[in-house]
């Protein structure tokens, strides 16, 4: 689910608003903690992805399965226009005081405002965010704990 969501820019052909439920394999956020599960219930949960997704969308499956290949390989959750043509995702998670994903970061935008050499750079940036998200969570446990 989409819990906020910061414009620079209104991004055409985007369609995700706060309060939107997708699977998580459909969006680089969502594959990034697809990604960070451990295997077992990364598996258990793409599967029940995989068969909401085939049922509506042979092709999009496809596309979700490359867009799953890349990310992988790259070690974040990667759309490079698979999910939505024209537009590129990235994706990193965003870990609890235990090491376990329960949230992602990510940016959306056209594919002419990115190239593949800024892949890692933006990568760097999504980390360095969610690492001070995971701080500020970890000091509010105490605060709500009492």
């Amino acid at each position: 689910m989409c819990l906020a969501r910061a414009d620079a820019a209104r991004v055409q052909g985007l369609s995700v608003e706060v309060g939107t439920r997708r699977p998580l394999a459909v969006s680089a956020p969502g594959i990034a903690i697809l990604l960070a599960l451990d295997a077992k219930e990364a598996e258990r949960v793409l599967a029940a992805n995989m068969v909401l997704i085939r049922r509506y969308d042979v092709l999009r499956a496809r596309s979700v399965e490359r867009a799953l290949r890349r990310s992988r390989r790259a070690g974040l959750g990667l759309n490079l226009g698979d999910i939505v043509p024209g537009l590129w995702s990235f994706g990193v998670p965003v870990f609890d005081g235990h090491g376990h994903p329960f949230a992602a970061l990510g940016a959306t935008g056209h594919a002419e405002n990115y190239s593949t050499e800024r892949i890692p750079e933006i990568a760097k940036l999504l980390r360095t965010e969610a690492r001070r998200l995971e701080e500020e969570c970890a000091a509010l446990i105490p605060l709500i704990a009492s």
